[in-house]
Order: C-alpha cells, then sequence, then structure tokens
C-alpha cells in the first residue's frame, strides 16, 4: 500500500505542463481517494476526490458507485 501511495505523491507533486499530465495528476487524486475510502478515512477521501476539477476526464470517475456516497449533495452543494 505505501508503494500506492508513494507513486500517487510522485505523480502529484510533479510539475504538470501538458494537458495529458494535468490528468495524469486527476487520475492520482481518484486513485488516492478510493485507497483512504477503502480504509475509512473518509475525510481524507472526500478531500482527495474533491481535487479534480470539473473539467476532468476523470470528474465523473470520481463519484463512481464505488464513492458515489461521498460525492452526495450536502445542503445542497455537490463536491
Amino acid at each position: 500500500m505505501e508503494d500506492a501511495f508513494e507513486c500517487a505523491r510522485n505523480c502529484i507533486e510533479a510539475k504538470a505542463q501538458t494537458e495529458s499530465q494535468k490528468e495524469i495528476v486527476n487520475r492520482s487524486y481518484v486513485l488516492l481517494g478510493y485507497i483512504f475510502y477503502e480504509q475509512m478515512a473518509l475525510s481524507k477521501a472526500v478531500t482527495a476526490l474533491r481535487m479534480v476539477p470539473k473539467s476532468s476526464y476523470y470528474f465523473e470517475t470520481r463519484c463512481s458507485d464505488y464513492a458515489g456516497p461521498l460525492c452526495a449533495p450536502v445542503n445542497g452543494m455537490t463536491a
């Protein structure tokens, strides 16, 4: 598990310049969100998943059936 965190951290910390590189960062946030969700670290999962911008290809993925409850609207606001 530590290897997965380290790989995702490296992707997120790298300076993304192209759109493809930015999408790798977004995908890394989704991966971390799912890992945190599995570990029941829900606040960390929400934080990671909310880092994915609406313009990202992975925006819909972050709220899939897997972690959908974390993306549910709260007081009329969406994640």
